[in-house]
């Protein structure tokens, strides 16, 4: 028995880093989310029926290391998805300043932080979770009306936030009532809000991507990551509030220096916030965590696997992308900036056109030309109204789906 608990051990240690790897390819690739990579591989699950634990320890890694990854191309490629959608604003500053590695150093500091607070505090989640999941729930919609309205009068043009925040929060009704896959929408809605706009401005620089060599001091303070954690929890218990809105919370409770770190914070909690509410809620609310509902339902010995899993991904997550991202920006740094820009507009084009059709092109479109228009007056925050009105309208009880 001994031995068999031995080799059983080493076999999920080495799954785990399995996930971990595939992490890092889902991370670094624009466009490419460990969502894909789950549900396209749930028919292989369901024909080949590899053993159940392997499988569910997998998700769970490839999910954690990604967060910890896609940070990459948001920073240094503006090309971010949903979760890391805010972080092209103050990443492309970094990077403009040669500070860009210590931007992603943040959000590395971040994401560990978090998910180490959360496993801190999952005795108590346990005890709970359940009354505070029932006391939040009916208040979100007034939080979320609060935090757009907020963030509209935070800004130093409010007429012109408030305009831009309207078409935003239109395209995001709109978008979600296309007749196109949804899991991919969010694509070509982030790829125009944020990438195209952080692209065209990197394709109009002469100089290319500015030396990122300099000495890396990097200060993270604890509250940057329980910031992280608490939006991060928020964003996998309750439903409609996902990490991408999660984040929109943060502007103004966070300063720009520590901003980025609780990002990071909110995109790797999710991950372990979501297990627990699947365990104590039974109400998935990740990918991996639908993924796996759809599977089993979670035992408490499979829930104790599952968070000694996303905790020994996250230590070699975090370990891995503070090399990988040495790696990746001395490639970045071997070929022509605006030639790499270019390849991945044609391939976020491509992939959007792959997803979601000729409708995810005019999304795009639309997104783009809304993404133009907040960027040039200085309001790219309030962009997150994408999200947030679509919310409040679900919360409000009309009716809409998110």
């Amino acid at each position: 028995m001994p031995g068999q608990n031995k080799n059983i051990s080493i076999q999920l240690i080495l799954i785990i880093l399995a996930g971990v790897t595939a992490g890092v390819f889902t991370g670094i690739i624009p466009g490419i989310h460990p969502n894909t990579v789950v549900f396209t591989s749930l028919p292989y699950y369901f024909a080949v029926q590899p053993e159940l634990m392997n499988y569910l320890v997998f998700i769970v890694a490839i999910s954690v290391s990604h967060t910890f990854h896609d940070f990459l191309p948001a920073i240094f490629l503006h090309a971010p998805n949903s979760t890391t959608a805010l972080s092209t604003m103050p990443g492309a500053e970094a990077v403009s300043k040669g500070e860009g590695l210590e931007a992603f150093y943040r959000t590395a500091a971040g994401g560990l932080i978090a998910v180490t607070g959360i496993l801190v505090l999952l005795p108590a989640l346990f005890l709970l979770l359940k009354p505070i999941y029932s006391f939040i729930e009916p208040l979100m919609l007034y939080i979320l009306v609060f935090f757009l309205i907020f963030t509209v009068l935070k800004s130093d043009r409010t007429f012109l936030a408030l305009q831009i925040a309207a078409l935003a929060g239109f395209l995001g009704l709109y978008s979600f009532n296309l007749p196109v896959n949804q899991n991919y929408i969010l694509i070509p809605v982030f790829t125009g809000l944020f990438a195209v706009p952080a692209m065209s401005s990197a394709l109009g620089r002469e100089e290319g991507l500015t030396d990122q060599s300099r000495e890396i001091e990097v200060d993270v303070s604890a509250s940057s990551g329980i910031i992280g954690a608490a939006a991060g929890l928020l964003a996998g218990v309750v439903p409609g509030i996902g990490p991408a809105i999660s984040t929109s919370f943060l502007s103004p409770l966070s300063e720009d220096s520590s901003f980025v770190a609780s990002l990071g914070g909110v995109n790797s909690s999710d991950i372990v916030s979501s297990l627990v509410a699947l365990y104590l809620l039974n109400a998935p609310r990740s990918g991996a965590s639908v993924a796996i509902n759809q599977i089993t339902s979670l035992s408490a010995q499979t829930m104790v696997v599952l968070v000694g899993a996303a905790a020994f991904s996250t230590a070699a997550s975090f370990f891995v992308c503070l090399k990988m991202s040495r790696y990746y920006v001395s490639f970045l740094e071997k070929f022509s900036y605006r030639k790499i820009i270019y390849a991945v507009m044609v391939l976020l084009s491509g992939l959007i056109f792959y997803f979601t059709g000729f409708l995810g092109l005019l999304v795009l479109f639309t997104a783009s030309m809304i993404g133009f228009c907040a960027k040039a007056v200085g309001e790219r925050a309030v962009l997150m109204s994408v999200l947030m009105v679509p919310a409040v309208l679900f919360f409000s009880g009309t009716g809409v789906v998110m």
